[in-house]
């Protein structure tokens, strides 16, 4: 506890200095967290994915976007041989007594069977054949809370169809959904999900199984689908498909899509660590050098510390001590920087995931600080005799 109050006054002896290498140490561990978190969302979507990607099929994006859904559908299968599927995000709409119009999220049996995200409260799209139309939320917002009941009307071109709703699932933050309103000449896995903060938008995300809404068209769909053939299909066959399809749009192979998903992440990594190790190491000689400034101008102190009965170790504790100090204020910024970010934007929409990554790079980020200003203090006072140190200060 000495040591600690001995570190504390140190502390304050020099607030200026201190207050720079917070500063540094801060912008270090921003970026570092920047880079695990842009890693940590292409990581999330190359495993999200992963479960389409091995489907034997074809990511579609035409080229006309006002075209999609069941009309999109039936153009491949009528310029087509064999399709055995088309794949697609439906959009339907529905008020209820909470909502004047909503946009509605639906997924096909193949989809939601091959894409099964964290809960953080019930299942993902219940299986129950009859009662409510199950609904999966992206969070708990306002009237929208697991278990809610409550009547709504379906929306479609020729009219509306009275129903009950029930939210038997909440996704686990950040709730995060397959979105195939994507399109270009390539695409990779970590542009396929995206979130919605519903402080934003007034509500969350609305997801639900297709085959539990009633029997009423698909008014639109996201741009892109997935496409599939049978099995048995000849080379020739296929191949003359995919050309079929590529004068309407471009096609790229489920596989295909998950790699470039690992790429990106890669690319990421390869950008951003440069950046990051010029910005801690400069802050890591920062606290080193303060640590060793802190033990050239406090040496006779040390070493009357020493004459009653504190060992160099101790004296390098109390060094330490300093550096915890610091690390505890930028703590203290780090975590009002977080809250800040958490509920004022949606990292998600900067393709940025904070998870248990993020703890423990900057958990070892903290160790390696600590270990460092804990040697190399010790290492210098063990080099000094006490004695010679006194006497060479004692006039000052």
């Amino acid at each position: 506890m000495n040591e600690l109050v001995l570190s504390y006054r140190l502390f304050k002896k020099d607030k200026l200095s201190h207050s720079l290498l917070i500063f540094q140490f801060v912008v270090a561990l921003l970026i570092l967290n920047l880079m695990v978190g842009n890693v940590n969302h292409s990581m999330f979507a190359v495993e999200a994915f992963s479960g389409i990607a091995k489907l034997p099929g074809y990511l579609f994006m035409p080229v006309n976007a006002d075209v999609g859904g069941e009309e999109m559908a039936a153009a491949v299968k009528r310029e087509c041989t064999g399709v055995k599927h088309v794949a697609s995000v439906g959009q339907y709409w529905f008020t209820s007594e909470h909502n004047s119009t909503s946009s509605l999220f639906g997924y096909d049996d193949l989809l939601y069977r091959a894409y099964v995200p964290e809960m953080e409260k019930g299942e993902w799209f219940c299986k129950a054949s009859d009662g409510p139309i199950p609904l999966v939320v992206s969070e708990e917002f306002g009237p929208y809370r697991y278990g809610a009941e409550f009547p709504g009307k379906l929306l479609h071109s020729g009219g509306e169809i009275p129903v009950t709703f029930r939210i038997t699932g909440v996704l686990k933050a950040p709730g995060m959904y397959l979105d195939l309103n994507v399109g270009g000449t390539s695409i990779s896995a970590n542009y396929l999900f995206r979130s919605q903060k519903a402080e934003y938008s007034g509500e969350p995300l609305f997801l639900v199984n297709k085959g539990r809404l009633p029997g009423i068209p698909e008014e639109s769909s996201q741009v892109s689908s997935l496409v599939f053939f049978e099995e048995d299909l000849s080379r020739a066959d296929l191949e003359k498909n995919l050309e079929a399809l590529k004068t309407r749009g471009t096609v790229n192979e489920l596989p295909e899509v998950l790699a470039r998903g690992k790429e990106f992440a890669r690319d990421y990594m390869i950008l951003y660590l440069p950046l990051f190790l010029c910005g801690f190491l400069i802050a890591l000689v920062g606290m080193v050098g303060a640590s060793i400034l802190s033990v050239q101008k406090n040496l006779r102190s040390f070493s009357i510390y020493y004459f009653v009965g504190c060992p160099w170790k101790g004296a390098a504790k109390i060094c330490l001590g300093v550096t915890l100090f610091q690390l505890a204020a930028v703590t203290v910024v780090l975590a009002a920087v977080y809250l800040y970010f958490q509920y004022g934007a949606d990292l998600a929409d900067f393709h940025v995931l904070l998870n248990y990554r993020n703890l423990l790079v900057t958990g070892a980020a903290y160790l390696l600080v600590a270990l460092v200003t804990y040697l190399a203090p010790r290492a210098i006072l063990e080099k000094n005799s006490a004695m010679d140190t006194f006497r060479a200060n004692l006039q000052t």
